[in-house]
């Protein structure tokens, strides 16, 4: 009888065991699901709400802003673009396919290509103005669209999330009950207790660590994006990246290679010459703009560049420097045989954070190209060509200026069509380049006008150009490289007035001239010009 009671109590505690155990794993993967699956891409789309609001508001601040508040606005604001453009890619390589996600994601490409299309719309006379204003309503509904629909994606993650927790709860719930009716198998509640406290004393010392870890790699990170910020060229920036890898990472042998304009070689910054990558083609973590991690250069599935080049045995992580959406760089590294190297994310922060600020350099200059350059000639606009004369005119060395106007343009246009006219537009302005010294000014002055700044130049030297021009542009018209069509010029000289204004008028004047007198020539101003003053 003793011995049944026992099997029978032996065989109670075996299948409350299996209970306990089975209930343990359960809520573990619940655990788990929150945690790895759910948790992750939730956060991501946190992060991406947060960086739109962000570069909305920032974007807001710096249209009523001026002058170089007005530079830190949009730099701040470009930043914060770039992050939601970051966060959204992690949460789609993270994403788990929650029922309705899919059409969601599509609405928000759809939605966040077009805010990008109207905020782009919106900069340029953003940059151009030189007062306080106010962003266009187009552009804030779009944004405002895009704030919707990460939204809405969240809140899918957050009801995963709830219904998450909620098996969590009816798993420990039921562990309650197991271990309330379970007082004679004690000794398994206390080896139970006694493992998770163990792994709590583990996990605790594992915390510490990390938040020691993060606490260094904040302060790099601060220390880093300030340097950053002192440079403006890619040059500048990627030494700042070199010396930041050797002083956190000298064990790991770092360099840099870094893609040249053609995309046609690599030129490696550092000592190390493990990797023989010497081209972007070359190098599979730039192909598929991800980091590659290399346990053992011996190992089958080991980079052949690697396996070849390596002088010992060893491992090696390699990491794309994205400039732009495009590789740009490589960070490599090396270690011991095994593990590859990841040193807490330093090669990560290293990458993303000079990629950022060239990206963001670039971008710049393209704003600043936009803002000076007239879009359809690629010549200097009006309100860019006393800036661009100004050291000329602060050196008081002598000039001529040319004003010119494309002959019967109005004529072409309602012949031909606006098209035919913008081909015009085009090829003068290509002749015109083509003509003249690399040192002279040209500029699209408005319309089918066209204003010349010859420095150090006399007047006849400057009909001479003007005449060149001109039969250089009869010339592509008899080749068939341009539509027939004539160009009118007036000259003046910097004597002939006493501000550049004044300058721009009599050469405008002379215009004027050549215009009555037959079109299809050069004129030289003159205080008094009659008829038999006219060039040709």
């Amino acid at each position: 009888m003793v011995a049944a009671v026992a099997l029978i109590v032996l065989a109670l505690g075996v299948g409350a065991a299996g209970l306990l155990l089975s209930s343990i794993a359960q809520t573990r993967s619940s655990v788990l699901r929150v945690i790895d699956t759910v948790g992750p891409p939730k956060d991501h789309l946190l992060a991406a709400e947060r960086a739109n609001n962000r570069s909305q508001a920032t974007l807001a601040a710096a249209a009523g802003a001026i002058g170089e508040e007005r530079t830190r606005l949009l730099s701040a604001a470009i930043i914060q673009s770039q992050t939601l453009t970051s966060e959204w890619n992690k949460y789609r390589s993270l994403a788990i396919g929650l029922p309705g996600e899919s059409a969601l994601q599509d609405r928000y490409d759809a939605d966040q290509e077009l805010a990008q299309a109207t905020t782009s719309a919106a900069l340029v006379p953003i940059l151009n103005s030189t007062v306080a204003g106010m962003l266009p309503q187009s552009e804030v509904e779009t944004h405002e669209a895009v704030q919707r629909d990460l939204v809405q994606i969240h809140t899918l993650y957050r009801a995963a999330d709830r219904e998450s927790l909620a098996e969590i709860e009816g798993h420990t719930a039921r562990l309650e009950l197991l271990i309330a009716l379970g007082a004679s198998l004690a000794l398994i509640v206390v080896v139970a207790g006694t493992i998770v406290g163990w792994r709590v004393a583990r996990r605790s010392m594992a915390e510490r660590t990390e938040r020691a870890a993060v606490s260094v790699l904040a302060d790099f990170e601060t220390r880093l994006r300030r340097a950053l910020e002192f440079v403006n060229d890619d040059v500048a920036a990627f030494a700042v990246a070199d010396r930041a890898l050797i002083e956190m990472l000298p064990e790991s042998r770092p360099s840099l290679l870094i893609a040249d304009s053609s995309r046609a070689r690599l030129t490696p910054i550092g000592l190390d010459a493990t990797c023989g990558v010497s081209s972007p083609d070359e190098c599979p973590a730039l192909r598929s703009s991800s980091t590659l991690r290399f346990p053992d250069s011996e190992a089958l599935d080991a980079c052949p560049k690697l396996s070849a080049n390596a002088t010992e045995r060893c491992s090696a992580s390699c990491v794309p420097v994205t400039i732009a959406g495009r590789g740009a760089a490589i960070v490599h590294l090396v270690g011991r045989p095994g593990i590859a190297p990841d040193n807490h994310g330093v090669p990560d922060l290293v990458a993303r954070s000079v990629g950022e600020r060239v990206t963001l350099l670039q971008a710049f200059a393209a704003f600043q190209l936009q803002a000076e350059r007239d879009p359809l000639t690629g010549l200097l606009n009006r309100r860019s060509l006393e800036t661009a004369t100004q050291r000329l005119l602060d050196s008081g060395r002598p000039y001529a200026v040319a004003f010119g106007d494309l002959d019967h343009f109005k004529q072409l246009n309602d012949t031909h069509g606006h098209d035919a006219g913008d081909r015009a537009l085009r090829a003068f302005s290509q002749t015109l380049q083509e003509s003249l010294r690399p040192e002279d000014v040209t500029c699209r002055w408005g319309g089918e006008e066209f204003v010349i700044v010859l420095p150090d130049c006399d007047a006849a030297t400057a009909i001479e150009a003007m005449d060149r021009v001109r039969t250089n542009l009869a010339l592509g018209s008899i080749n068939g490289q341009t539509a027939g069509f004539t160009v009118s010029f007036g000259v003046a000289h910097s004597t002939d007035a006493d501000s550049f204004e004044q300058v721009i008028d009599r050469a405008d004047a002379a215009l004027s001239i050549a215009k009555k007198t037959g079109r299809n020539r050069v004129v030289r101003y003159e205080a008094t010009v009659s008829p038999s003053d006219v060039l040709t």
